[in-house]
């Protein structure tokens, strides 16, 4: 196992989880040797790194092809991994670790709002935002153990509240957008924190706004996040322009000091 991915994790147990990039996490029903279950893609695509309640690290080699999607459904990498951990017998099913993973890979996939409108997976992802990582392992792990998956009264509440906050912050950006012409498209552009770039992007659809694709500058990234408000567009296109990558819906690209030259020049055009 990785020296430096050894001392990654005892950083991270250590409470400085937030200087770590976390792909994904996934937490599983504790049982007499393990105690939660981490996956660090900074490590290796196909290892997982199990702890002990001593804080002891195993690693288990999940083979080339674990994490394969099968099939049409949408699978980001916690329902994949924990398919996978299923399958090899490392866990056994839970009812709330299923809640879980479906939840998690609802907001994953946007199907939360799409397919399905289950609030409850918006909510795990605000509250996600709100702690830091050891404290939301140890949330979702005692959730885990449970009969069901829900909130506490403490939760409901910081969650309800941070959801006035970003309504509050998202029409205030929506506000402030300019629409300019971006490749041929109808393209709003404003000034954003990056924990707001999903929310204003549905913001924009649900109100039927006049625009092809949002354009978030998020300057305490350095990057700048699109969104598709038209079902008609492939952000794609527009994120590879600019020296970017993405998918139809979602694209983004870093922010140099020439994009930065070019946004500047459609703002004051």
């Amino acid at each position: 196992f990785p020296k430096k991915g050894v001392a990654l994790l005892e950083h991270m147990l250590n409470g400085n989880a937030t200087a770590i990039s976390l792909d994904d996490l996934v937490f599983v029903y504790p049982s007499s040797t393990i105690q939660r279950v981490v996956l660090i893609p900074i490590v290796s695509t196909h290892q997982i790194v199990l702890v002990d309640s001593d804080h002891k690290l195993y690693s288990i080699d999940m083979g080339a092809s674990a994490f394969a999607t099968k099939g049409a459904l949408k699978k980001p990498e916690t329902m994949k991994f924990y398919e996978e951990l299923l399958n090899k017998g490392y866990i056994s099913r839970n009812k709330s670790i299923d809640e879980f993973v479906f939840l998690t890979r609802l907001y994953d996939t946007w199907e939360w709002k799409n397919i399905y409108n289950n609030e409850l997976a918006y909510d795990l992802s605000i509250l996600f935002g709100l702690v830091d990582i050891p404290r939301y392992v140890d949330m979702m792990v005692d959730k885990c153990m449970c009969d069901s998956f829900c909130f506490n009264e403490h939760e409901r509440l910081m969650i309800d509240m941070k959801k006035e906050i970003i309504k509050n912050k998202v029409i205030n950006y929506v506000d402030n957008m300019i629409v300019r012409d971006v490749r041929g498209y109808k393209a709003g552009i404003c000034f954003i924190d990056y924990e707001y770039r999903n929310d204003i992007g549905q913001y924009l659809r649900e109100n039927d706004y006049d625009v092809d694709f949002v354009m978030m500058v998020m300057l305490d990234r350095n990057n700048i996040s699109f969104r598709a408000v038209k079902d008609d567009v492939d952000v794609s296109k527009v994120a590879t322009y600019y020296g970017g990558k993405g998918h139809v819906k979602a694209g983004a690209c870093p922010i140099s000091k020439e994009k930065k030259n070019k946004i500047l020049e459609l703002i004051l055009k």
